[in-house]
């Protein structure tokens, strides 16, 4: 057996109405009043003895003490680790199960690349977190599907959780404070507050559970330690809102990022004025602190958080802006005054008291802004932080982004988005700049598996999987798909037509999407000029451009397809196209070039496929 397995527990061998329900009254208290049965939860394990309400009032005691710690796990399993990272995964259905059932079969099929750590990249509990540290939810969410014993290759590996912003209710709770009038909050169905929803999940940590390797050990006290023995990590790694582990020369640090912007801003206040400054109560300051004595140990680092620091998705353009959810509007007002000074002029403390200094405008105040972009400012210009890896959610896709072979593009950001962890509803595309440093994108459900080896990380090996099939391979050099070298070079053409096609069009997008501030796509015309509604987009489809990334994910597997097979699904592809006649459209672009290269549409190429298959068959 396992050394992080363990025997099933004597609840599941009763039975009896009586104790199931006095079970799910202690055990799951949120159940009786939410009407969810233990069925429902399906639970695979429970515990011996139910948690009493002491044991839960001592986990939150234990929750709001904790401090954020650095530590260091020993006895890995191997030098060589994977980390499978998936966000935004906290849905009811069958989405979430089905990643988690990719995740082991992948692994099972790729033995190499069988996951040592799990990352989940925040939004673990749509719409709004959790009630309490008992809530069912856990185990319907979460043990019982990481920790699904049927999952083999998976169930007893440890999962560091992140925190996103669903987490905490911050999308549906607008932040702002008395001292600005005139507002209304708009209140989630959770009756805790942002930190206290976010605190039942820190809680849940210090509770024991059935799948524990330390039966005995109290939580609190293993996560006092600085040194822990990876055998003795339990199945949910939260000790607090922000942490770090250090595997080796290999560093993780689990943010916050729904509150990183806030602490920042309080951090530049203390410096500001000259106040102390205490990284056991600041992220932005602890982070600075455990950065700097990575790069001191000379560590390679990977930062995980829930928000993108490089966005493709609706929060890059100003309808999508979201910082309001985690600002108010005078912080949102003072953060960019901020963010406008230049952070390494001489007089930059000066300029900044004054920034602090100067009074606010009530009447004027920045409502909203990019909060993806703040934080990319914040962490690369303001902190001057280079992780080796940052790997986030928020954006309900998967897509890779490197610009580390990018002379021209200021930070270096080698970042993996991994949000198709299971939420019910996939997003699109809606940026279409900088495609070269662009390595995919995929609007389906899936996983990355991050991999170096510990003793010496100086290159990650990035393997990207859908649950539909695709698997995508990359590293951290540059941003291009690795490929196997294929042998015919019909297909290997091909690739090179349609990959360059499929840039034209992305090409294309771009412009009308700048042109458009974002609005290309959308259902209604503007109306706020003559010019835009006679140029409104009546042709061009998400559907489309859904098709166009298929087909790159399609040629830039690392396996290529026969030739034939290639153009049937090329074929099949383009004839889905909803926009086949209008200028631009990708189904012209790439016939145009089929047409010049070959003489024949993909319609010809298609039926001589088909025509010398029948052939083959008859003989």
């Amino acid at each position: 057996m396992n050394s992080r397995e363990v025997d099933g527990s004597p609840a599941e061998k009763r039975t009896g109405s009586s104790y199931a329900a006095s079970l799910q009254a202690l055990w799951y208290p949120a159940a009786t009043s939410t009407g969810i049965s233990l069925e429902e939860v399906g639970s695979s394990r429970r515990p011996e003895a139910p948690i009493s309400a002491r044991e839960i009032s001592e986990a939150l005691d234990d929750a709001r003490k904790s401090t954020a710690r650095v530590y260091n796990i020993t006895h890995l399993p191997r030098s060589n680790m994977n980390v499978c990272v998936l966000g935004c995964q906290g849905s009811t259905g069958e989405d979430p199960k089905k990643v988690a059932a990719k995740i082991n079969e992948f692994a099972k099929s790729h033995p190499e690349l069988k996951p040592d750590l799990i990352i989940l990249l925040g939004d673990n509990f749509y719409p709004d977190g959790v009630f309490n540290p008992v809530d069912p939810r856990f185990e319907s969410q979460f043990h019982g599907i990481y920790g699904n014993p049927e999952l083999t290759e998976i169930c007893s590996v440890p999962c560091v959780v992140v925190l996103g912003n669903h987490d905490g209710g911050r999308d549906t709770e607008t932040q702002l404070k008395s001292w600005v009038p005139g507002h209304n909050y708009l209140l989630g169905t959770n009756p805790h507050s942002n930190d206290e929803a976010e605190l039942q999940q820190v809680a849940h940590s210090m509770l024991r559970h059935p799948s524990d390797p330390l039966r005995e050990e109290k939580k609190s006290r293993l996560f006092q330690q600085d040194v822990i023995d990876y055998r003795h990590l339990p199945k949910h790694l939260m000790p607090h809102f922000y942490h770090s582990w250090v595997f080796n020369k290999f560093q993780v640090f689990a943010l916050n990022s729904n509150t990183y912007a806030k602490d920042f801003l309080e951090l530049m206040r203390l410096f500001a004025f000259d106040k102390e400054i205490d990284p056991s109560t600041n992220q932005a300051a602890w982070l600075e602190q455990a950065y700097a004595q990575a790069a001191t140990n000379k560590r390679a680092t990977l930062f995980t958080m829930h928000h993108p620091l490089f966005s493709v998705g609706k929060r890059v353009y100003s309808s999508g802006w979201d910082a309001k959810h985690y600002l108010n509007p005078g912080e949102i007002t003072l953060l960019n005054r901020i963010l406008q000074i230049p952070p390494r002029s001489s007089d930059f403390k000066e300029r900044l008291k004054q920034a602090f200094l100067e009074p606010l405008d009530l009447k004027n105040l920045d409502t909203n802004a990019n909060y993806n972009a703040m934080l990319a400012k914040i962490i690369y210009d303001f902190q001057g932080l280079q992780p080796s890896m940052i790997s986030t959610a928020h954006d309900h896709s998967i897509y890779v982004y490197n610009n580390a072979a990018d002379e021209t593009s200021g930070p270096k950001v080698c970042q993996i988005v991994a949000g198709g962890g299971g939420s019910n509803e996939l997003q699109h595309r809606l940026y279409f700049g900088k495609q070269k440093n662009l390595g995919c994108f995929m609007r389906e459900h899936g996983f990355a598996i991050l991999s170096c080896d510990t003793t010496k990380p100086e290159l990650f090996n990035i393997n990207v999987v859908t649950t539909r099939g695709y698997h995508l391979q990359f590293t951290s050099r540059d941003s291009k798909p690795v490929r196997m070298e294929t042998k015919d070079e019909r297909v290997a053409e091909l690739r090179g037509i349609v990959l360059q096609a499929c840039g034209n069009y992305v090409d294309f997008l771009h412009e009308k999407q700048t042109e458009t501030d974002g609005g290309f796509f959308n259902k209604m015309p503007p109306l706020t000029s003559i010019y835009k509604m006679l140029n409104y987009n009546r042709t061009h489809t998400q559907h489309d451009v859904d098709c166009m990334h298929e087909m790159m994910n399609f040629f830039n597997q690392f396996t290529p397809s026969e030739y034939g097979d290639t153009i049937i699904f090329l074929h099949s592809l383009m004839e889905n196209l909803q926009n086949k006649d209008s200028d631009h459209s990708l189904y012209l672009v790439i016939n145009t070039k089929l047409q010049m290269r070959y003489g024949k549409s993909i319609d010809q190429l298609h039926e001589e496929v088909l025509r010398t298959a029948l052939e083959a068959h008859h003989h």
